[in-house]
């Protein structure tokens, strides 16, 4: 996989010559003479996917969004990038050609082809500070403090915190007793938009010193908190599941970690960093996420080398089961047919 930072002319993105069958990730730089929401991005054909863009394009900044393509056999293209706006459409043109060289790509069991945009696409959002409480000042004000666990009973009962009580927030908010209290929402911990949406319905509704426990019961964990459950029980609250990370994987502060000599399917993951470089982009805010080539019998080692305070989630089965699980999802929103895959054309340049 080669990622390519190239120089926009106008409209214009043109990378030259690449080899044919390789995976290509085009860093596109994004400038405007006004801000912009960026409302939605498509391409034209089926050779070319856009995988990450800005939500909002500010007057005279340069933002990146992150374009996939590959090409299996040698042919010149010219692709057609259009990301809608409040405001209008821009639409930028890239061209090049792919050559022969070295052996053809193998095939892989769900191509880029079968999957629909949509579970590809991520349009970072920024995780709302003013929402959490981290870890150990709840630690600290424990006392004070009630511990809502919002997640299903099976769940709750399988591990959770000491002395905590699970209730849907439906309930919790019909409980006017507990409006002066400081409630903690407590959920497994990934970064989520479902989560985010319940603290603030709760604090419209006068429950004003709610906050969501950053981190959740994988970082209570992590920090040496109380816990009812089993050590296999705590084991499980590190995993995430491939229909948890879809919801979930487009907050900024989520990175994603290769544990693997060898990077799974760019489309899956663009801004994958390798282990070895991961420690550097790790923030007070970051939520890590490890991703193996198959099972994630190798994130192990890397787990060990990061920083406990840092809220660490492994991708249950692997990359691989994460790309089936989305070629499945497509054939079931679709139906078996790849509906908006079916309405794009092959560029002309395609073979």
């Amino acid at each position: 996989m080669e990622e390519l930072t190239p120089a926009v002319n106008g409209n214009n993105v043109d990378i030259g010559q690449k080899k044919a069958g390789g995976e290509y990730l085009v860093m596109l730089p994004l400038t405007a003479d006004e801000e912009l929401a960026v409302k939605e991005a498509s391409t034209n054909c089926v050779c070319v996917t856009f995988l990450d863009f800005p939500k909002v394009l500010k007057k005279g900044e340069t933002a990146t969004a992150i374009v996939y393509f590959e090409l299996d056999k040698p042919a010149k293209f010219n692709f057609e990038l259009k990301l809608k706006t409040d405001k209008k459409d821009l639409i930028y043109k890239l061209s090049g050609e792919t050559i022969a060289e070295g052996n053809a790509k193998k095939a892989t069991a769900a191509p880029i082809q079968a999957i629909n945009p949509v579970f590809l696409q991520r349009s970072p959002v920024d995780a709302e500070d003013a929402l959490y409480m981290t870890v150990e000042k709840a630690l600290k004000e424990r006392v004070a403090l009630k511990f809502v666990d919002i997640r299903p009973a099976a769940e709750f009962n399988e591990c959770c915190i000491k002395d905590s009580m699970n209730l849907p927030v439906s309930l919790l908010k019909a409980n006017p007793t507990f409006k002066d209290a400081g409630i903690v929402l407590v959920d497994k911990g990934f970064y989520s938009e479902k989560m985010e949406n319940a603290c603030r319905e709760l604090r419209k509704a006068g429950f004003e010193k709610t906050f969501i426990l950053k981190g959740g019961l994988n970082a209570w964990i992590r920090n040496a908190g109380s816990f009812a459950g089993t050590k296999k029980d705590a084991e499980q609250m590190k995993m995430i599941s491939p229909a948890e990370l879809l919801l979930t994987r487009k907050f900024r502060e989520v990175l994603f970690v290769g544990c693997d000599a060898e990077r799974p399917d760019a489309y899956l993951f663009p801004t994958l960093v390798p282990s070895g470089e991961a420690a550097g982009k790790i923030t007070a805010k970051t939520q890590i996420v490890l991703v193996s080539s198959s099972s994630g019998d190798a994130t192990d080692k890397v787990q060990a080398k990061l920083p406990g305070s840092s809220s660490v989630f492994i991708l249950d089965g692997g990359a691989r089961n994460y790309r089936d699980f989305l070629a499945e999802s497509t054939v079931m929103l679709n139906r078996g047919k790849f509906a908006q895959q079916s309405k794009l054309k092959n560029c002309g340049g395609c073979p």
